[in-house]
This record gives C-alpha cells, sequence and structure tokens, in this order.
C-alpha cells in the first residue's frame, strides 16, 4: 500500500499523461504480486470494505487491513511533506474540480474497478486481477474518468499532501464510498447465493 501511494505522490495527477499510465500501474502490478498470497492484496480500503461481505474475512482482519492501508497513506503523506521541505519535490498544487463531475466520475469510477474485481472472484479467476487491474487503471485515465483515484487510501493520502483542496477531497471520499457500499449490498446478497448453491 506504501508503494502504491509513494508511486500516486511524487507522480503529477495527470500533465504529464506518461508517468500515469507507465509508473502508477507498474507498482499496483508489483504489490499485488508480493502480497496477494498473503493478503489477498487489497491494498485499497473500498476493496477492503466489499471484500467483507463477498468473502469471509473476519471482522479483526478487516480492522487490521485498513488500519494498515491508512496508516500507510498517511505515512506516504508524510514522508512527500518531508521530501517537499527538503526541495526534492515540488510542493503540490491543489486541484479545485468541478464537484458535482468529480463525485461521479469517482462514483463510476471505483464502481467499475469494484465490478470489474468482483467478475473475477465470481468466475474463481482472481488472480487475473494482478495482470488486469494494472491495465484497467493505466487505461482509466486516458478517458473521462482520468484522475479518479477509486482508492480511498490513495485519495487521504492525496489529501494530506496537498494534492486537493477541501472539496476536492471529501467529493473524492463520498464518491468512493457510494461505490464501496453498493457493493456492500450487492456482495451480501452474493454470499447468501454461494452458501446456497455450493
Amino acid at each position: 500500500m506504501l508503494l502504491i501511494v509513494l508511486a500516486n505522490l511524487v507522480t503529477p495527477s495527470l500533465h504529464p499523461i506518461g508517468p500515469i499510465v507507465v509508473l502508477i500501474p507498474m507498482v499496483v502490478g508489483m504489490s499485488m504480486a508480493i502480497t496477494f498470497n498473503r493478503t489477498g492484496a487489497h491494498l485499497n480500503p473500498a476493496v477492503t470494505g466489499y471484500l467483507t461481505v463477498f468473502t469471509t474475512i473476519k471482522a479483526s482482519r478487516l480492522v487490521v487491513y485498513l488500519i494498515a492501508e491508512l496508516l500507510a497513506a498517511t505515512v506516504g503523506a508524510v514522508l512527500v511533506d518531508r521530501l517537499v521541505a527538503a526541495s526534492v519535490l515540488e510542493p503540490a498544487i491543489p486541484v479545485a474540480p468541478n464537484p458535482g463531475w468529480y463525485l461521479l466520475k469517482e462514483t463510476i469510477a471505483t464502481l467499475i474497478l469494484l465490478s470489474l474485481i468482483a467478475l473475477f472472484i465470481v468466475l474463481g479467476i482472481a488472480r487475473w486481477t494482478i495482470a488486469v487491474i494494472p491495465i484497467f487503471l493505466s487505461l482509466m485515465q486516458l478517458n473521462l474518468f482520468g484522475g479518479a483515484d477509486m482508492n480511498p487510501a490513495v485519495t487521504l493520502a492525496r489529501g494530506l499532501a496537498g494534492y486537493y483542496d477541501p472539496v476536492g477531497f471529501w467529493v473524492r471520499i463520498l464518491g468512493e464510498l457510494i461505490a464501496m457500499s453498493v457493493f456492500l449490498l450487492v456482495g451480501r446478497r452474493y454470499g447468501v447465493f454461494r452458501a446456497r448453491f455450493r
């Protein structure tokens, strides 16, 4: 999670587009490959949230996952702040987006991401996410959804590091929480269905 947070913080959000398309997906794929066998490679509180219902994650493990993800976001923001103070990185320029547009964009992009992961789980090919999710993330930056974080931990880190103004920060968080809530409901229904037809 810390690797992903740092990759997002040290790479400009949209300009130039090249590093977003190459660096972040590469780091995401590497992080997923390293952690998949041990943790399922959630690396995203929104994914952790809905997987608690889609799969059999215990409440205690849910808390550990969320603490780790949010701690990584905080530590990443502090590290970047130190690098800015040491003049290694340029200070962030807060983005003040159109709130309604970014709420819609963040919600839809996160829904698409969670749908893709859910599909792989249902089909029993969850390991494919290691290859497909990084490609998906890079493609999403080249269309209308470019700039959507799709990850509350990344949004938190970028907010703490000064990349978003307060409105931009809360709009993104709200969009991600809306998407996660939808999948909590869907996941609950799926869990009942799976238990009946095993």
